[in-house]
């Protein structure tokens, strides 16, 4: 599976350098049909497995891989969608590395502090604007339009 979909990725990125912005519908029912062979061919392996714990992990993986084909396959259909989630991963990482490091927020109100401090920051770097420039105009009561 991560073959296909990264062969669909580097196919996706092809187009988009020829500037085409489509993939055709015989192509993209191609690969939807090579994506349902791939966990058919999934699901007769699992039942070779004896563990009846990792049987279960990869049963229930192959199930949302099929139930949600729809999702996985978007970046093809639109390609605005992006082939991966890492902005939003990235966006959450500084979150999730200041639980880590404190153990916890001291209360609801100073993590809602901190989410928002942290949406601005990331607002202004993903519009390419200097925050710490902007932040700082905040402080001097200048202004400041985003």
């Amino acid at each position: 599976m991560r073959s296909l979909l990264s062969e669909l990725n580097k196919y996706r990125k092809s187009l988009k350098e020829k500037g085409i912005e489509k993939i055709k519908k015989e192509k993209i029912e191609r690969y939807s049909k090579r994506y349902d062979e791939i966990i058919e061919e999934g699901y007769k392996e699992n039942k070779k497995i004896k563990s009846k714990y990792i049987r279960q992990d990869e049963q229930k993986l192959l199930n949302r891989l099929k139930k949600y084909k729809e999702n996985h396959l978007k970046f093809l259909y639109d390609f605005n969608v992006p082939f991966d989630n890492n902005l939003a991963e990235r966006d959450l990482r500084n979150f999730k590395i200041k639980l880590k490091v404190s153990g916890r927020f001291n209360s609801m109100e100073g993590m809602k502090v901190y989410s928002n401090i942290r949406s601005i920051i990331v607002t202004l770097k993903k519009q390419g604007k200097n925050f710490y420039e902007l932040i700082n105009n905040i402080y001097k009561n200048i202004p400041v339009s985003i």
